[in-house]
């Protein structure tokens, strides 16, 4: 795949600023496009078939204060599609431009995988800096309206990036604890009953 996030596609979207645009209204962007860096398989839960496709894909996110990745999955778990853009902690940069990198990132990742928003079954995503009910409810509000209206929006998960990084270290299972110590810091526990 290439390492440049393709134009935006033609199909209904929120409005997203162009690279540049985005680039100098955030400051914390880096200063170039960074080639998207996504594991070419991932460990995820199976997702049963919506009625938003035919075929089931999945859209995961990775957002961080540096960066921020996303990739669609086949039923097969195989990645067809991937996104990259800037930062999306909202602590960090913004909610503005955390909105509209995050946008840019999912649609680069819809638009290379050659689908449409309605052809994904599922979300995730693990957004640094967004841990409370109404960050999550915001966030939430911005797939509806890139999928389309809360009627065409498929299930959506939103939780901290340490839940992403607790689950690639134990091929999917959210059991143990995943220490972040990055662009910024964060820990995360779970028991294997969920508490």
């Amino acid at each position: 795949l290439p390492t440049v996030v393709p134009p935006a596609p033609s199909y209904h979207l929120p409005p997203i600023l162009p690279p540049a645009h985005r680039r100098a209204t955030c400051p914390f962007l880096p200063p170039a496009p960074h080639p998207a860096i996504c594991p070419p398989s991932c460990h995820l839960p199976p997702h049963p078939a919506t009625p938003h496709s035919a075929m089931a894909y999945f859209l995961g996110v990775d957002g961080g204060g540096t960066g921020t990745v996303a990739a669609v999955l086949d039923a097969t778990r195989k990645a067809v599609g991937r996104g990259s853009a800037g930062p999306t902690n909202p602590n960090s940069v913004g909610w503005e431009c955390c909105r509209s990198e995050l946008m840019a990132c999912i649609a680069a990742a819809v638009h290379s995988a050659g689908l449409k928003p309605s052809d994904v079954g599922g979300v995730f995503l693990g957004l640094s800096g967004v841990n409370r009910p109404e960050e999550k409810a915001t966030v939430q509000q911005w797939m509806e309206e890139f999928f389309g209206g809360k009627a065409n929006c498929p299930a959506v998960a939103i939780m901290n990036d340490t839940a992403v990084a607790l689950a690639a270290g134990t091929g999917g299972v959210l059991a143990g604890v995943a220490v972040i110590s990055g662009t910024g810091m964060n820990v995360f526990g779970c028991a294997p009953d969920g508490t």
